[in-house]
């Protein structure tokens, strides 16, 4: 594949997902870096975007996702939105987070069935090995309707 077309890939790739952080961040609640920072003396935040493949397990989910009864029914209007795109930010973390059938697993939650916990186990590795201090903040709450 053509350099540009790739580059083309990731520009509409960083597009979508800043439009989805916008969309979606006046529905969030949570503790922003700079009042942690504050009581912990953090430098600077050094921001990167990484892009990372899905393994395997999880296009799989994805793509069974995305042809099932629940997106038909999105599209069509009859269920909320928000709770596709919550599903499949779930299952983009880690497939285990969107399948109940993975809990009874001895491996459930093994960063080796999500792409994106690959590549924070390999920059923790690196890290490590240039002796530098991690504080790693994640975006998520659980939200139980009752």
């Amino acid at each position: 594949m053509p350099k540009f077309i790739m580059y083309f890939q990731v520009q509409i790739a960083f597009r979508c997902a800043t439009v989805l952080r916008d969309s979606i961040r006046p529905f969030l609640l949570r503790r922003l870096k700079d009042d942690v920072r504050a009581l912990l003396d953090l430098p600077e935040k050094n921001e990167q975007v990484l892009f990372c493949r899905l393994t395997d397990e999880q296009r799989e989910i994805y793509q069974t996702y995305l042809d099932s009864k629940d997106i038909k029914e999105i599209v069509k209007g009859n269920n909320q939105l928000f709770v596709g795109l919550t599903n499949l930010r779930k299952l983009c973390n880690h497939p285990h987070l969107f399948t109940l059938s993975s809990q009874l697993e001895d491996d459930y939650g093994d960063y080796k069935y999500s792409g994106k916990m690959l590549v924070v186990n390999q920059l923790m590795r690196i890290w490590k090995k240039q002796g530098h201090k991690v504080l790693l903040f994640t975006q998520g709450k659980q939200v139980n309707s009752s």
